[in-house]
Formats: structure tokens, C-alpha cells, sequence
């Protein structure tokens, strides 16, 4: 069952009776987050050495690895900037297509930290892979869908 209040979003069923409100704008205020971490990410392999690349404190040698490549990479991280705003307006708006793109953005995210803990980093991937199996548990439960194809 949905029932919506000014101010609230409560969604209930026999077995499952959370307050949707605080997950709901985390997800959504992470989906900015990722725009703003990815403009700054593409900016800082463009104009390379100024405040921008300062980003890069606790990662530096990948960042001169990507700096090889700085504009193909920049335009990468801009247009799954570009991804990632759409997905969270489609979210904000409720919309069962942003809802879609965002967990298949946290699917990608899920894979690509696989990826890290095959590859040796065995800490940041497990993390990883955790944290987004749980998100993608959340955005699976049957009363998130239903909320989202109820709204739409």
C-alpha cells in the first residue's frame, strides 16, 4: 500500500513498513553527488595542474595515467555526468525510467568493482561490492518498484 502526505512518503505492505523518505533523498542526493564528482573528474583532465587536479590527492598515479589520455577520458567522465543527472531527475521526478537508470548505474558500479577485486584491490572491492549490493537490494524491494510504477 502507498500512501502519501505533504511531507512524507510512507510505503507499507503485510510484512514491510519503513519510512521511504530518508533512503529515497540519500539515493537521489548520491546521484548529484556522482554529477558533481564526475564534472570535476572530466575538468580536472582538461585543464590538468590547476585547482581542479587537486582532487587527485589519494590517487595520484592513476591520475597520470589518465592524463595520457586526458581528453578522451574527460569526455567519458562528462557524459556519465550527463547519465547520471538524467537518471537522478527521472529519480527526483519519480519517473519508473529513472528508477531503471539508476540501478543500472549502481549494477555498472556494482561490476566495476568486481573488476578492482580480480584485479588485487581486494579491500576497495570488497567494500564496494557490498555497499552496492545493498543499494541494489533496496531499489529491488518490492515496495520501492511498486512506489515508482505507482507514481508514473
Amino acid at each position: 500500500m502507498i500512501r502519501k502526505n505533504d511531507d512524507q512518503v510512507t510505503v507499507s505492505n503485510k510484512r514491510m513498513n519503513f519510512n521511504f523518505n530518508i533512503a529515497y533523498y540519500f539515493i537521489g542526493y548520491f546521484l548529484i553527488l556522482g554529477v558533481v564528482i564526475l564534472f570535476s573528474t572530466g575538468m580536472s583532465l582538461f585543464l590538468p595542474e590547476t585547482f581542479w587536479s587537486k582532487i587527485w590527492f589519494i590517487k595520484k598515479p592513476e591520475y597520470r595515467q589518465m592524463l595520457a589520455y586526458s581528453v578522451l577520458i574527460g569526455c567519458g567522465f562528462w557524459m556519465l555526468a550527463v547519465v547520471m543527472g538524467i537518471s537522478a531527475v527521472g529519480w527526483f521526478r519519480k519517473r519508473q525510467w529513472g528508477w531503471v537508470m539508476t540501478i543500472c548505474i549502481f549494477l555498472l558500479n556494482g561490476l566495476s568493482d568486481s573488476l578492482r577485486f580480480v584485479t588485487g584491490n581486494y579491500i576497495e572491492g570488497s567494500i564496494g561490492v557490498i555497499i552496492t549490493s545493498c543499494i541494489i537490494f533496496y531499489l529491488t524491494r518490492s515496495g520501492v518498484k511498486r512506489y515508482f510504477k505507482k507514481i508514473c
